[in-house]
């Protein structure tokens, strides 16, 4: 049984960040798991200075997805690369990584089943941080569950005690991280090259909830739509259950016939977890009620969604886009992903049928099964009535 050990309220890391690039049994993904370990390991350092450290805050909370590249940090402080190559150089030696000695060659070989991607700097914890704190810094490296210790979905992070001047390394799940005041987590991820979310101002989903415009009765036959069966084929979790999650936004028809974008469907929320799923379910059939949307106004609103295995603390992805006005009006739809491929009912790339919730068939049949793209498996969503006198 492995011995825990607390710091300050922190659980103390039983792993160093060497054994963690490992998890993983990809050979791409242990080489972007290096890369993020040496760009982790200078970015806890490069934050000890106040500029530095309040630019990061600063484009963060004025990011579409809070997150900022690393590439952004060295156009800002071009004296940085310098640091930074020399930093990377001196421990990707001490650790054996090599070839990962300068920036720029680091920059041209993150690649993954054939994308290219960029370093970011995201901050899962941006609405609950007290910016006065000083950061926590992460790599982005999940460390082994253990249920007997309750470690779940944790993360590798350094913590560094402005007190004694010293620094600590750290296991940090998604509960402790997202507590109200805790200091900023900035945890390196991945982005796309070519994501949009690049781009700062972009119409990303995130709204206020709305109440449903009609009101529970006896009058009114369907009650609200949930999931039930499903089934997911691929695994992308290196350690613990996969989060199935869904995702999804409504678009509401207005006069001029455009539509706008107004609340998520499931409780006002973003995304919601489904449910977890261990490794030995994957590939077969799994039942699980969960509630997926009130009733809208079928034929004349519209419902973006998919569904995705969900990372809480790597950088938002794009999971579909809306075309609502002109070309472009585009809201996405986005959910926290290590890498873009990890959605599950279709591929946001392509303009797929399935990304808008075709209602018809589930008013008729009760339910309908949605096959997902690429053979990942399938998910039905269910009319789920009204009983008279409940």
């Amino acid at each position: 049984v492995i011995q825990i050990e607390h710091i300050d309220g922190f659980v103390k890391s039983v792993y160093t960040p060497n054994e963690l690039v490992l998890i993983s049994q990809n050979e791409e993904e242990k080489h972007i798991n290096q890369c993020l370990f040496l760009l982790g390991s200078a970015l806890k350092e490069i934050v000890k200075i106040p500029e530095y450290r309040n630019f990061i805050f600063q484009e963060v909370r004025t990011s579409s997805i809070d997150a900022v590249s690393y590439s952004a940090l060295l156009s800002n402080f071009p004296a940085l690369a310098r640091y930074i190559n020399k930093h990377i150089a001196s421990i990707s030696q001490e650790n054996k990584f090599y070839g990962l000695e300068d920036f720029v060659v680091m920059l041209n070989s993150l690649s993954y089943k054939g994308k290219r991607y960029i370093p970011v700097i995201n901050v899962p914890n941006i609405d609950h941080a007290d910016w006065n704190k000083f950061p926590l810094v992460s790599p982005g490296l999940e460390v082994y569950d253990d249920a007997k210790n309750q470690i779940d979905d944790f993360i590798f992070a350094w913590y560094f005690d402005n007190k004694q001047q010293k620094e600590h390394e750290i296991m940090i799940g998604e509960s402790q991280a997202m507590t109200k005041n805790t200091a900023p987590l900035l945890v390196m991820s991945v982005q796309p090259l070519t994501s949009p979310f690049l781009t700062k101002d972009l119409q990303v989903a995130k709204f206020e909830y709305e109440q449903p415009k009609y009101k529970k009765s006896s009058s009114r036959i369907i009650d609200h739509y949930e999931t039930y069966e499903f089934r997911i084929n691929h695994r992308y979790e290196s350690s613990g259950k996969s989060e199935f999650a869904a995702a999804a936004v409504r678009f509401v028809d207005n006069d001029p016939g455009e539509k706008y974008a107004a609340n998520q469907c499931q409780g006002g929320k973003e995304w919601w977890l489904i449910t977890d799923v261990h490794k030995n379910d994957i590939g077969t059939d799994q039942h699980k009620w969960k509630r997926f949307s009130e009733v809208w106004n079928i034929g004349y609103d519209d419902v973006l969604w998919n569904t995705f295995e969900r990372d809480w603390y790597a950088s938002s992805k794009v999971l579909g886009e809306y075309h609502y006005g002109g070309p472009l009006d585009i809201t996405w739809l986005s959910g926290n992903m290590k890498f873009a491929n990890e959605w599950y009912q279709y591929d946001p790339n392509t303009n797929d049928e399935n990304s808008v919730v075709n209602w018809a068939p589930i008013l008729q049949n009760w339910s309908v099964r949605y096959n997902a793209d690429e053979d990942k498996g399938y998910i039905n969503i269910w009319r789920v009535d009204n009983v008279a006198g409940c």
